[in-house]
């Protein structure tokens, strides 16, 4: 049974370098999203998605040890090392679960902040390209080479003061 729950303790310690590597990538992210840096964002998404797809293998590898293990029973992790023979092996399978939950931890709250973030510039882009859609009214008045300010619709110059003189 113990080779079984050294190939379990591999497979966690796999599974908490991916999550690491996530990690990393999330900074990055965030450093890129606050940049608004396009070509540095679709890169990270194209490495983000291979760390998941390898995560997502190794999840299919440690539940078949796992299954293994529990004689083809679900069980949780906790269960799992309640049934783990005292041994190093079982020390070291309770310091990876942790490490495993806290990194997963500091994972998803990188990645909500990071969403969060997106959808902010997502909506500051689409705020910015509307002002630029918008014409300006060719009513408005313009400043003319001397300073004075101009009103296209009067046709004569208007005072720079918030003073208005009338006749």
């Amino acid at each position: 049974m113990a080779p079984d729950y050294r190939k379990l303790l591999q497979l966690l310690q796999k599974e908490l370098s991916y999550q690491d590597q996530l990690l990393e990538v999330l900074i990055r992210e965030r450093a890129a999203v606050a940049r608004l840096n396009q070509d540095q964002l679709n890169e990270i998404t194209v490495e983000k998605e291979k760390i998941l797809a390898d995560a997502r293998a190794l999840e299919v590898k440690r539940n078949e040890v796992i299954a293994n293990i529990a004689g083809g029973k679900v069980v949780k992790m906790s269960e799992l090392l309640a049934q783990c023979p005292p041994s190093l092996v079982k020390t070291d399978l309770e310091n990876v679960r942790t490490e495993l939950r806290q990194t997963a931890q500091n994972v998803r709250e990188f990645h909500d902040y990071n969403a969060r973030l997106l959808r902010q510039a997502i909506g500051l882009v689409a705020t910015t390209i509307a002002i630029f859609r918008s014409a300006p009214s060719a009513d408005l008045p313009t400043y003319g080479g001397n300073g004075a300010l101009r009103d296209p619709g009067a046709g004569k110059s208007a005072p720079t003061s918030g003073i208005v003189r009338r006749a």
